[in-house]
């Protein structure tokens, strides 16, 4: 609806940059599913001889699944050339990870000594940013 009425619309050409940062989102976050494994879940919880990955970009980075998803709403968002999902994405999504993030973060710091110095040896979400 909003470009039939040119609402927030932006040069297309964004809309091919948000597809490839969609497919290198999606890739980012299998590639990081595959790597947790079975301790990839929906649920925040501890499993059985539970422990912290460190391995692949968990090396670097403590949520590239996170990283991953929100770079594939960012690339939905660019790719439809409107400003104003690009807008719906920041406001609503990005807030919705980080928050999911600390909770996350939190679990991990009570159930997992290691997990204060994994913390402090990695980034975030994005190297050398956050």
């Amino acid at each position: 609806i909003l470009s039939f009425f040119s609402i927030g619309k932006i040069n297309p050409l964004f809309g091919y940059f948000g597809l490839v940062i969609l497919i290198v989102g999606f890739l980012l976050r299998q590639y990081s599913i595959y790597v947790l494994g079975r301790f990839f879940l929906p649920v925040v919880k501890k499993l059985e001889n539970h422990e912290i990955v460190q391995k692949g970009l968990y090396k670097h980075i403590r949520h590239p699944s996170y990283t991953g998803l929100f770079l594939e709403l960012i690339g939905a968002a660019f790719s439809f050339a409107n400003l104003i999902s690009i807008i719906i994405v920041l406001i609503f999504f990005v807030p919705a990870i980080l928050y999911r993030i600390n909770i996350e973060e939190e679990f991990l710091l009570k159930n997992f000594e290691e997990y204060e110095f994994y913390k402090e040896k990695t980034w975030k979400l994005i190297p050398f940013i956050f």
